[in-house]
């Protein structure tokens, strides 16, 4: 029987400054608290294929750790993580300051303490390629065409950039590789800068582009890691815009070509690894039914969510799916630490640290990961935990009323301002009457649940009235090809979008206090 483990994995947090949006390296550096992750890249390198994907809900996460496996496996100087000077060329010189650096990064990390023969073997010995579709929204096929070309082009001109510092022999084909990179940007460049209607013929662009940067890094290190972040960008933006009909099959034509040749057929790739909120239907977008090996961080089966409460007696990060799988989002223990951390300058602050997790987890808790349970939002907790250091700040004394004024005055609705709500409005405002139905249910079974404590959640209970597929991932595209409401392919957008999460493998709720104040807000709109 599988466990379902309470969130009790190795912890390590440095730092005492909490701020939004830190990178691992800025983390690692001053007095900015980062939350180690590095054991993400054992369970990357043990759970991920060929190509595989997953999807979670934005601020989960995601970028951060592609960032951390790139700085991991890559071999390259990372300029971006050295001081130099403008006018270094030496490269013998920038490659040992690149290691020395890197080295200062993950040396005391929990990913070289349990795994050191892994952390030997692979420190720095793979070539990452890591692109961002973060901005690819153009519903347009020639605004479509030219993000897709600046996004990949982005990547490109980092290599080239640290071409230079390159300490092997160059031969022919690294030049020959190098010359048809250049080309094919200058022509990126010139594409960029013409309208979308002109720019619409060169669909074959960001394809090209891409193979010759592949190419390109394959000469010099040989088969290479493929990160690819915010891949579903492109497709929801293809999805929700008003293309005609056969302009809607063109593009995803080649956005099915480019998908194909970045993981499908590409023998310079070693591995593959997507990340993005939706789980888009890859024999919709032509990329090919038995491709992509989707890693659920979501419980898959009744088993999984109803079992043993015992965690395992070996730390999660013996096992490949929970060491890829607790990399996400915080954990009890972290968010103790990060407390802790951040809270030590206040004189006499210890005593009120039960105050605080209590409202945490009341706002931010209640998500369930792979076999993890009372996970939080990351994005939330920082923001939490940064408004109440600003607060008390601000408090010429520490008592016990203005303490708890301030811990009440920090809790807000922080995750749903960094996206909008509009897809999940503008289904219940077209389907009112069943949108109303299942909004009713929703908070209602979330009011008779009355948020109990993590200790009490993790006790089974009688399934939340509503229920869902798992892991039907084409309800995502009919989601929009047809007016009728569906309540599984509603709930399946709410729940890979994070405003839900699974209790069971065919129920979901509301998973605390921030989301449910966002349910009812919605519910009053309609």
């Amino acid at each position: 029987m599988t466990n379902l483990r309470p969130s009790d994995s190795p912890t390590r947090v440095s730092g005492t400054r909490v701020s939004l949006g830190t990178q691992f390296v800025a983390g690692c550096s001053g007095d900015r608290i980062c939350v180690d992750k590095t054991l993400v890249c054992k369970g990357f390198w043990d759970e991920v294929d060929d190509t595989s994907r997953i999807c979670l809900p934005r601020r989960s996460g995601k970028t951060f750790n592609l960032q951390l496996l790139r700085l991991f496996f890559s071999p390259l100087p990372e300029l971006k993580c050295l001081n130099l000077q403008p006018d270094s060329t030496d490269a013998d010189y920038v490659t040992t300051l690149s290691r020395t650096t890197r080295e200062s990064f993950f040396g005391e990390s929990l990913l070289k303490k349990l795994h050191a023969d892994f952390y030997a073997e692979h420190f720095m010995k793979h070539a990452v390629i890591f692109i961002s579709f973060d901005f690819c929204d153009r519903s347009s096929i020639g605004g479509m065409i030219m993000d897709l070309c600046e996004a990949i082009a982005r990547t490109a001109k980092r290599h080239l950039g640290e071409f230079k510092y390159f300490t092997k022999p160059v031969n022919s084909d690294v030049q020959d590789a190098e010359k048809s990179l250049r080309t094919y940007l200058e022509t990126a460049e010139k594409v960029g800068n013409m309208s979308e209607d002109d720019a619409a013929q060169y669909e074959g662009l960001p394809l090209r582009l891409f193979r010759a940067l592949s190419a390109f890094v394959y000469q010099q290190y040989g088969a290479y890691i493929l990160l690819l972040d915010e891949y579903d960008i492109p497709f929801l933006s293809l999805l929700e815009g008003t293309l005609d009909e056969a302009s809607k099959v063109r593009t995803s034509a080649f956005l099915g070509r480019l998908f194909q040749d970045m993981f499908k057929g590409n023998d310079e790739m070693h591995k593959g690894l997507m990340t993005g909120v939706f789980e888009m239907s890859m024999i919709k977008i032509g990329s090919g039914p038995n491709n992509v090996k989707d890693i659920y961080l979501i419980p898959t089966s009744t088993v999984e969510v109803h079992s043993s409460l015992r965690a395992s007696e070996m730390p999660h990060s013996h096992h490949s799916n929970d060491a890829l799988t607790d990399a996400f989002w915080f954990n009890t223990k972290e968010v103790r630490k990060m407390l802790e951390n951040c809270t030590e300058q206040f004189a006499g602050f210890t005593e009120y640290h039960d105050d605080v997790m209590h409202k945490v987890r009341e706002f931010y808790n209640g998500y369930y990961i792979g076999r993890f349970s009372g996970k939080y939002n990351p994005w939330s907790v920082c923001s939490f935990l940064k408004k109440l250091c600003d607060n008390l700040r601000l408090r010429p004394q520490l008592d016990q009323a203005t303490v708890i004024e301030a811990i009440k005055f920090s809790a807000e609705k922080f995750w749903v301002k960094t996206g909008s709500t509009k897809l999940i409005m503008d289904q219940c405002k077209q389907h009112r009457n069943e949108a109303t139905d299942l909004l009713e249910k929703l908070i209602l079974e979330y009011e008779e649940r009355n948020y109990q404590s993590t200790e009490a959640q993790l006790a089974p209970r009688s399934p939340p009235p509503t229920s869902v597929a798992l892991g039907d991932a084409s309800l995502i595209a009919s989601y929009f090809e047809g007016n009728r409401f569906s309540g599984a392919a509603f709930l399946s957008i709410c729940l890979q979008a994070g405003y839900l999460t699974r209790r069971t493998a065919s129920t979901v709720c509301i998973p605390n206090e921030e989301l449910f104040l966002v349910w009812r807000n919605m519910l009053a709109e309609l």
